[in-house]
């Protein structure tokens, strides 16, 4: 990281990745601060930031309310032996939160990422949205793709097979009138 903190084309963006460059110097301490208080009762201070950044909202199946308003919740339970860490603790709104006592159980296979079990035995896989969507492939820039045709040459795979449709009338050929409605006699019965 630091190569490109003295980069010259990148103007005004030095100190951005300067002070990114230290805090992924310093991962491994940050992340040690997040396990800094495992036996306590409540998520505070850095993992409770840090969870609610990683997650964004409920981690209920469909939920949407924010991470911000709600329980930072132990997967297992903490008056079970749960430690308060990063791989045991969770936003869950008040009703998600609840419904674990609703015979709903709730694990945690890997950090960040909940699997719910209803009591009907229904699985629902859980994980908060990235806070940032993936980057878009690069534009491929004009002409035609690798393995591509470009225009020409499918003018000229047309033309071999068939020379009508491509050098055919510009508009659509007139169409018949209508036929003449006359006047419907009334004393025949009907054709059905």
């Amino acid at each position: 990281m630091q190569r490109f903190a003295a980069d010259p084309v990148l103007g005004d963006w030095h100190g951005l990745l300067a002070e990114i460059a230290a805090q992924w110097a310093r991962r491994d301490e940050l992340r040690a601060r997040l396990a800094a208080h495992p036996d306590a009762r409540f998520a505070r201070g850095p993992l409770a930031d840090h969870i609610r950044a990683r997650d964004r909202y409920c981690c209920g199946p469909g939920c949407t309310r924010s991470a911000r308003s709600a329980d930072l919740d132990h997967t297992h339970e903490h008056s079970r032996g749960g430690k308060t860490v990063e791989a045991n603790i969770g936003p869950g709104c008040r009703r998600h939160h609840r419904d674990k006592d609703r015979g709903w159980t709730l694990t945690q296979p890997e950090p960040g990422l909940f699997r719910w079990v209803s009591p009907l035995g229904r699985v629902y896989l859980t994980r908060g949205e990235p806070i940032r969507p993936d980057l878009p492939d690069l534009d491929p820039g004009p002409g035609p793709h690798p393995g591509e045709e470009s225009d020409v040459q499918a003018e000229r795979r047309l033309r071999r097979y068939d020379r009508k449709i491509l050098d055919g009338p510009g508009a659509d050929p007139l169409r018949p009138p209508p036929p003449r409605a006359g006047p419907a006699p009334h004393d025949e019965p009907p054709p059905f």
